[in-house]
Formats: structure tokens, sequence, C-alpha cells
């Protein structure tokens, strides 16, 4: 239990927004404080019940002999509730009071509801990147496995029969996302030697799905095809 060491106190509201779905602000639900206690000799945290109130979680603690305590209220960061002035390491963290809104129970569920309306608004644009970053990325690595064949895009072009420019929108990540994972198979064949492979013509069932990760799920198909990378 660490004895003879107070260890160090980190509390936090739970603001969990993203498991929060498309609850309207009215039904959300009531954030709490939770804490665990970390010990400097290796010792396994101790974790400690939740509150409705910051200033319980942190009598809570005090009352257990703990004098280093870090306190988060929302999303702006650590105040120190220990005893005493905060270490000179953490100057100048500012002070938990007993007075500051944010630790009722009102406080954190308006907390809460902005964190949930500012997180709502920049999921879109959150989303779209990630979309656009996984569709470069696929389109990076159909260009490694072309050029690691020796192939110039007009050569894929006529194995896969499209124009040279449909290649081109894919490596660039501009299409990606709208590549069945169908002409994903016929791509990873293509890229194959020597060529063409008389296992490309087998039936590897009805697939259709889209979307740049269908690139590696692709090459797994051809390999199960094949009968490689069987253990």
């Amino acid at each position: 239990m660490g004895e003879g060491a107070a260890g160090k106190v980190f509390i936090a509201v739970d603001l969990s927004y993203e498991y929060w779905g498309d609850i309207v602000a009215d039904e959300l639900p009531q954030p709490q404080w939770f804490g665990h206690r970390e010990w400097d000799d290796g010792t396994p945290p101790e974790e400690g019940p939740t509150f409705a109130d910051a200033s319980d979680a942190v009598r809570w603690w005090r009352n257990r002999g703990a004098t280093w305590i870090a306190i988060r209220l929302d999303d702006s960061g650590y105040l120190w509730a220990g005893v005493g002035a905060p270490p000179s390491s953490l100057s100048p963290m500012p002070l938990f009071s007993d007075d500051d809104p944010r630790g009722r129970p009102e406080g954190a569920l308006a907390s809460a509801k902005a964190a949930r309306k500012l997180w709502r608004e920049q999921l879109p644009g959150q989303i779209e990147a990630h979309r656009k970053h996984r569709a470069t990325e696929a389109g990076d690595q159909l260009r490694k496995r072309r050029e690691a064949v020796n192939l110039s895009v007009e050569e894929l072009a006529a194995r896969v029969q499209v124009a040279p420019a449909w290649i081109e929108d894919i490596e660039s990540g501009q299409t990606s996302l709208q590549i069945s994972l169908r002409q994903w198979v016929e791509l990873v064949w293509a890229t194959r030697e020597p060529w063409p492979d008389e296992h490309r013509f087998r039936s590897h069932g009805p697939i259709g799905w889209a979307g740049p990760e269908s690139l590696s799920t692709a090459e797994q198909i051809v390999l199960a095809i094949l009968g490689e990378g069987q253990e």
C-alpha cells in the first residue's frame, strides 16, 4: 500500500462525451469525479470512489493522508488541491477552491454540455481529415506495390483495363474511398509477378464493400487464394 509515502493523487471529472451519442443535452448523465493515487515505490495505484462534488473528492483523499493532490475540473487543466503551496515543479499551477462553481454537480454538467457541443462541432472535420489520411495512405501503398514490380501507371492501368487517370486518382488519395473491394483485389493481382497469374481467374466469392482499408483486406484474400500466409 505504499507505506511511508503519501503518494500523488490525480482527480478528474469524467467528461467521456465520445460515448454520449445522440443523447439530448437535458438527458446527459451526471459527471462524476474519480481519482487514483500513484506511489513512488512501484506499488499498484490505489483507486478511489466517485463523487458528485469535487470538494468531497478532495476531502476524501486528504482524510486518507494524501498531501499531493491535483484535480481536473474540466478540459482546462489541473488545479492544485494538495496541502500547502504547489511544488515548485508545478508552479504556477492554479489553486483549487471549494467555491469554484465548476466543482459543483451543476457546474460539472455545464462543462459536460459545453464539451459535447464542441466535440460535435469538431467531429465532422475530424472524421473527414481521418478519411483523407486513410485514403492517402492507401494510395501510397498502391503506388509502392506498383513501383516494387517496376510498373508504370499506364502499364498497371492496362492490366486492369482502366484509364491511367483512374490509377492516378487512387494513388493521390482522391478516390480510394470509392474503390470496391473487388477492384482492390484486381489491383493486388495486377501488381504481382509473373503477370498474368493463373490464380487471378479463380473465383473468390461475392465481394464489394469499399474503403481504403480494403487494400490490406484484398492482399489477404489473394494470399488465401494462393494458399500463402498460412501457419
